[in-house]
């Protein structure tokens, strides 16, 4: 009979049993050197070694993937998003993340659920920005008077996008102008 440490068990080899055996092996951070059972103490069965406990389910890692998601469905793709857990604390790249605990950034969730965080990737409403105003139009009379001048702006900085509201304001403006007597 060989000693184990107290909360794991002897177990020969059966021809069903292999790895993973510990949530590295679960979450791939650690290759399975084979198909086959080891033979030696392990975690019970239905539970996995976890930073030398045996626990039921694993912790998930933020990987530089779902980083990668949850920035390219943020508002603002070219800046990393804030990601954040359920209770309002950051969430860095290699951090743990609990079993059943969220995470979220922007419009996207993720859960951890034995040692994968499944996601729902959405991306998030961008309301529309105006553009700047264009030059002034010359005035619509060359000579003999009053006239007007125009100019516009669109909504292009940025268009609104995922369901974002459309800009609210003027998109042309007109101001009088007074032209000399024609001859």
């Amino acid at each position: 009979e060989v000693g184990c440490p107290a909360g794991r068990l002897y177990r020969e080899c059966l021809q069903e049993e292999g790895c993973p055996y510990s949530c590295a092996h679960l979450t791939r951070q650690m290759d399975c050197f084979s198909d086959g059972c080891e033979e030696g103490c392990h975690c019970p069965a239905g539970t996995y070694q976890h930073d030398g406990a045996c626990v039921q389910e694993c912790p998930c890692l933020v990987t530089e993937e779902t980083l990668r998601e949850l920035q390219n469905h943020s508002a603002n793709a070219s800046a990393l998003p804030a990601v954040l857990t359920a209770q309002g604390r950051w969430v860095s790249l290699g951090q743990e993340v609990q079993p059943r605990d969220t995470i979220r950034s922007a419009c996207s969730t993720c859960t951890c659920h034995n040692g994968q965080l499944n996601c729902s990737f959405t991306r998030c409403p961008l309301d529309g920005g105006f553009a700047p105003w264009s030059p002034w139009a010359p005035c619509s009379v060359s000579c003999g008077g009053l006239g007007h001048r125009t100019r516009a702006r669109g909504c292009t900085s940025p268009p609104p996008a995922n369901g974002g509201k459309d800009c609210v304001g003027p998109r042309t403006d007109i101001k009088y102008c007074q032209t000399p007597d024609c001859p």
